[in-house]
This record gives C-alpha cells, structure tokens and sequence, in this order.
C-alpha cells in the first residue's frame, strides 16, 4: 500500500500494523480509516483514560485493543480465542510501544464480566453471536456502570432477534442506541484521492469489511440514577 501499513484517519489514526497483521482480517478498511467508521464520532467523543478497566471481546489482531491502549494510557485486556490472531495482537501492541499496556486473554466468560460489577468500565464487544450468552441479564446489571458498544449478529437467527434480546436485558440500566452500517464513498473523502485508478472497486477498498447491509451496533451508556 502507498502509505505503508500505519492507520490513516479515525479515532486510531497513527496505529502502525506489523507485516503480518496488514495482510490477516479486513486490514485495508483498518489501514485507510474507515473500519466501522459508523462508531467514530462515539468513539472520538471518550475520555477513554477516565475508566477503571477497558475491555476488547474478540479482539482478532487488536486493531481496537492496541488502539485504546495509545489513546486512553492505561491497561486494555484482550480477549481472543483464535491463537494467530493473539500473536498478532501482541506482536501490534510491541510494534506500538503499548505491549506493558495490553493484556491478552483466550476467552472470556459471565463470570469475568460480573467481577465487573460496581466497576466503570468500557466494553467493545465483537463475538459472532457469542453476545446472546455473554451479556445475560445478570451480567447487565453487574455492568451498569460500563459503557458497551456491542456488535450484533442474529445468524441463522430471524434479523433483529439478537438486538430484541440485548435491548431487554440492558434497557433498564442503560440508555441505548442503535448504530447501523453505511455504506461508504471513497469520492467524499480527499484524501484517498490515490484510490481513482480503482474505478468501480475504489469503495470496496474501504468499506470491505465481511458484513451485510444490515449489520447494526448497539450502543449502551449508564442510566446516572441505575
């Protein structure tokens, strides 16, 4: 790639990927800036230094991980099954100088998140459908402190049936908000200007991500008074 393998825009802008990583998941979204590009204006509004603990469930070759790490200074953990992408993970938060900061765990189950409750944290949840038994409404509760932003995934579910459920167990703690995929325009942003000798495939360069039009975010703040 033109500009090597270092984050172009976004909330991560400037998180440098090792060899390796750039050439595993959906790296040319991650590289150009536009990866889930829908949770930037959230993202880009923390003060990811101001909570007790930041956690990344599914943390596949820690684009999220080592990102909050840089920004926010203070230790993130990791949670990845999936052993290359681990190595990866680790292999980006030392390339970044953030490897004292990252702490990589394979799974992570109810009971590490109800040793949560009473804590603030941040959660960004991307699990394949794992969510539906991760976040019961024993673990919400326990996380109503935290702000999450977790991805849904109904599989061979009717569309819409994860996000029914998550928003009934976290409803009464949390105020939420569902984000959905947009599609994307490489035209509107300047600076991918070098992306015209694409043509027509210029805009899967950067919203190639693996995900349907319908893929959707829910977003989950602390009600003050829960």
């Amino acid at each position: 790639m033109r500009y090597g393998t270092t984050v172009l825009n976004g909330p991560f802008k400037g998180l440098k990927y090792t060899r390796d990583g750039a050439l595993t998941h959906y790296s040319t979204p991650a590289l150009l800036g536009t990866y889930e590009m829908e949770l930037h204006p959230w993202l880009e509004r923390l003060r990811l230094n101001a909570y007790e603990r930041i956690l990344d469930i599914g943390a596949a070759e820690g684009y999220y991980a080592v990102g909050m790490a840089m920004r926010a200074k203070t230790p993130v953990d990791a949670y990845e099954p999936e052993p290359n992408c681990r190595r990866s993970c680790r292999e980006m938060a030392e390339l970044n100088g953030v490897s004292h900061l990252v702490r990589i765990h394979p799974w992570c189950d109810r009971r590490r998140l109800l040793r949560m409750a009473g804590v603030r944290c941040f959660i960004v949840s991307d699990c394949e459908g794992y969510e539906v038994s991760l976040f019961t409404p024993e673990v919400a509760h326990a996380l109503a402190k935290s702000d999450l932003i977790i991805e849904l995934h109904d599989g061979s579910h009717p569309p819409g049936t994860t996000r029914a459920i998550m928003e009934s167990r976290l409803v009464s703690t949390h105020n939420l908000e569902i984000v959905g995929f947009k599609p994307r325009d490489w035209s509107t942003f300047p600076e991918f200007s070098f992306l015209s000798f694409l043509g027509k495939d210029a805009n899967r360069a950067i919203s190639e991500e693996g995900r349907g039009a319908n893929q959707e975010w829910l977003i989950a703040t602390p009600i003050k008074s829960a």
